[in-house]
Parts: structure tokens; sequence; C-alpha cells
């Protein structure tokens, strides 16, 4: 049974119990129509204490248009006409009989012990389980479970439409601080009536927690089992259908949002890897710029420390500028400087202006006494240098942190174009799931609004075939109902009288006693 459906039933059921609707109710008179012959059975179940079955007997009732033979099957120990003395006939599971015009009745006996339901009952007292027989007249903290489950051993059709009434009393002179839940409490008399309904198709525990001060169920437990059927004339849906509008509306909005946000996504994914792939070279290209400034530091440490310029008379500036820049030239033409500089070209030009300043400046220093001024000059020009390898040291340093960066940035990238690759699937199956939610909620109000009276249809299960309980040979059945009851857990009167015996007597009442 579906959800609202049995939401549905719940809420008529319990509009019925507290307007004190009784339970015959539930069983739509209207559609046993007496003005025609047909047969009813009524089946009455006597169970243990403990739920299981003692025997069953099924009261046939039958009605005439006029007198006549009646032929009933059932596979019963015994049968019993209670119309009349007439004698009834039975040849296996065959029944004969014959009938007056009007109703008819026979008992019968089953051999099965199956009904619909599986009925267990249980009891316990002060959390302990004990048996009917052990709790009876005890004091404590009791419990009483009753489990009723679907029964596969019978015909289903009336486990999944049949309403099952459970019922019992508790004397609250014995019985307090009742506990329960899913139950009608009613007060009759000097008993608490507790009444619970069972919907077709469902299975169900009950439990009744009470402190007690002598344990008794005089009554027993009934269970009555009847055609769950509820006419409904009209029930005003428009609240319910405007919500589920609102909701569709809300759906489609939904929808919208998550369309855009699945474009924006694959515009941002389409970027992302853009970026990417713009990225991945930038770490090869930032090593090899790295490695030509440790190269270029390198071979100006070696120039500086191999620096050596011999002296001559010549005072000529320019002179000595080319001296120093044949032997500089020189020196870069040789090993490891020869391949610094064809692996990087672009250092040499850089060099060479660096060097011919450097050289220029020292060149103009010197005076018309080039050997007495040479050491000066040497001097200068290696500081010059020194300042210059200062210089590429510095950025070889500020250099190491900036490749270190360019490689994290472009590893987070990496990262990034992977994981929003998850991202973006999900965001496509999100639109997915509200386009498909759209497209099935689009007319939910007028479907909703079909459901409801589909529901309400099934309530008065009109269009439900009465099948025979006792044999799929009987036909023109009208109906069928279950009278099921418990032995009842009860002091005998003599054991009454024992237990007043027992109990210790007052001095007044002994007092009393002399004069009887």
């Amino acid at each position: 049974m579906n959800k609202l459906k049995k939401n549905m039933i719940v809420l008529f059921i319990v509009i019925s119990m507290i307007f004190g609707i009784t339970f015959p109710v539930f069983g739509n008179e209207e559609t046993i129509n007496y003005s025609k012959t047909g047969k009813e059975e009524n089946v009455y179940v006597n169970l243990k204490n403990d739920g299981s079955i003692k025997d069953i007997y099924v009261v046939n009732q039958f009605l005439l248009n006029e007198k006549g033979n009646i032929t009933d099957y059932g596979d019963y120990s015994e049968v019993r006409n209670l119309s009349s003395s007439d004698k009834i006939t039975k040849t296996e599971n065959t029944i004969n009989f014959n009938g007056v015009k009007g109703k008819n009745y026979y008992q019968g006996k089953l051999n099965s012990q199956n009904i619909p339901w599986n009925i267990s009952v249980k009891y316990f007292l002060d959390g302990n389980e004990v048996s009917s027989e052990d709790i009876l007249g005890k004091s404590g903290k009791a419990e009483i479970k009753i489990n009723i489950t679907k029964n596969p051993n019978v015909n289903e059709t009336f486990f999944e439409n049949f309403l099952l009434q459970t019922t019992l009393s508790l004397n609250t002179d014995k019985c307090k601080n009742i506990e329960t839940t899913g139950a009608t409490i009613a007060n009759n008399g000097e008993n608490k009536q507790l009444t619970y309904m069972i919907l077709a198709g469902e299975e169900k525990e009950i439990s009744i927690k009470f402190d007690t001060s002598e344990f008794e169920l005089k009554d027993g437990i009934s269970f009555n089992g009847v055609l769950m059927s509820l006419v409904i004339d009209s029930l005003d849906t428009t609240e319910v259908t405007n919500k589920v509008s609102e909701l569709s509306n809300a759906v489609s909005k939904l929808n919208d949002g998550a369309n855009t946000l699945k474009s924006g996504s694959s515009t941002f994914k389409s970027s992302l890897g853009n970026l990417n792939s713009s990225v991945v070279s930038l770490p090869g290209g930032s090593a090899s710029v790295k490695n030509g400034i440790n190269t270029a530091l390198t071979g100006l440490k070696t120039i500086r420390a191999n620096l050596n310029v011999q002296g001559n008379s010549s005072s000529d500036a320019e002179a000595i500028k080319s001296q120093v820049m044949a032997q500089i030239s020189s020196t870069l033409q040789t090993e490891p400087y020869a391949s610094m500089i064809a692996t990087n070209p672009e250092l040499l030009p850089v060099l060479q202006g660096l060097l011919e300043q450097a050289v220029t400046n020292t060149a103009n220093t010197v005076s018309s006494s080039y050997n007495q001024k040479i050491n000066s000059t040497m001097t200068n020009l290696s500081t010059a240098l020194s300042d210059l390898e200062n210089g590429l040291a510095t950025i070889s340093n500020s250099y190491r942190n900036l490749d270190s960066g360019i490689n994290t940035v472009v590893s987070s990238i990496g990262a990034l174009n992977s994981a929003y690759a998850n991202i973006d699937n999900g965001i496509n199956e999100i639109s997915s799931g509200t386009s498909q939610m759209n497209s099935e909620t689009e007319n939910l109000d007028s479907n909703v609004e079909n459901k409801i009276d589909e529901v309400l249809d099934g309530f008065e299960n009109s269009n439900y075939q009465v099948i025979s309980f006792v044999s799929e040979q009987n036909t023109n059945m009208n109906s069928v109902q279950f009278v099921i009851k418990t032995e009842g857990i009860k002091i005998k009167e003599e054991q009454k009288i024992e237990q007043e015996d027992k109990k210790e007597q007052s001095f007044v009442e002994k007092f009393v006693n002399l004069f009887k």
C-alpha cells in the first residue's frame, strides 16, 4: 500500500474514532444486497492466550427467495443446522440441506488452522517473559505484546483488503499508568478499552505497559476483520493542488537555474582547460632562464679570476681598451663560455656591453703613465666585475623563488583543471535531474488530484469481488467477516475466595468473627 493511501486511510479512521463511530461502520453494509440470493460467511476463531489457534467455526448464512436445496462446500470436521432440525448431509467437502425462504444458517468446524493473520501474544512481568498462567493474579510492571503479521498460507486477498480491529479492556482498579501508542482509549465502566486499527495490508506490533496489582485480562483480546470500505462523498483538495502547483512552478525555476549553471560551468571548464594548456610549458622555460643566469654568474666569476692585462708603454686609452677587450673576447671564446654563449646567445651582447662600458670607464682613467696606473685600473675593473657578479647572484637567488612560484601555480592550475571536471560532471547531473523533475512535475497538480480521486475510490472497495474464505467452489458471495478472540486470563471464583481467605485479618475483623 502506498504511503499516500495509507495516510489518508489513517486520517479517516481517526476522524471516525473522534466522533465515536463504532467498528461496524467500516463494513459497508450498502454493498450487501439482501434483496437477492447469496451467501455470507462469519468466521469465528478461538485463540489460546498466546495467539495460537484453538479452533475455527464458520457460520454460513444463505438468503433464498424461495425454499429449495442448498449446496455448499467446505473442509469441515463437523456441521450443524442452526435454522431447523432438518438433517444436513455431508459428503467429503460437499454439504447439502433443505433451505426455507429467507435466511438459512448452518455451522461448520473447519479442519484448517489458518486465518489471514498470524497473531502472537506475549506477556512480561518486571521485564521477564512469562506465560499467561504464570502472570495471572501477579503484581508488578506488566507488558502485553501483540504481533500481527501476514499469513502466507492463506489467499492474500483477505490480508490486503480486510481491516483488523484489535480491542482489549484493562480494569483500572488493578491496572494503573497505562502506556501504549496508536490506540483509541475509551472509558467503559471501571475499564479502559483500548482499540487499535490495523489497516488492510499492514503488519503491526502493539505494546501495552502498565502497573498491575493483580493481573487479569478477563475478556481476553478481540480481533475483528471486515472488508475495509469507506464511502467519502466529497473532499476539497483545492489547498493541496494549489500547493502542488506552487511546487511545480518552483521546480521549473530550479530547472532554469540549473541550466544556466550548466552553461556557465561549461564555459569556465573550457577556459580553465585553455589556461592549463598555456601554462604547462612555463616550468621548462623558467628552468632554462634560471640555468642561464647561473651559467652567466659562473662565467663572470671565472673572467674576474683570470683577468690579466699585460702592461705596455702606451698610455692611449683606446689601445688599453682594445687590448683588454681582445683578451676578454678571447676568453669568452674558450670553454665553458663558448657553450654558455651558444646556448644563451642573448647573454653575449649583454656581457659585451657591460664589459665594454666597464673597460671604457677604466681606460679613460688611464693617465699618460700607463705602467703606474695599470694596477689601479685593473682593481677598478675587478671591482666593476665584482659588482656585476653580485648583481647576477642577487637575481639568481630571487629567481629561485619565482621559479618555485611558477611551478606551484602551474601545478595548482593542473589540479584545479582535473578537479573541476568532476564538478562539471556533477553540475551536468544536477541539470539532468532537475530537467527530469521538471518534466515529471509539469502536470503534478492535476496528477495529484487524479491520484487523490483514485485513492478515495480505493477506500470504497466498490470493485472488490468477495470470495469465499472456506472454499473456492463457493460462489455468489455477499460478504465475509472474521471474529477472533483469545480465551481470556481471569481468576476463577474459587481462587478469589481462597485468596481472600489468605489475606491477614485485622483485629476488628477477628473480633467480629467471634460472634458469627
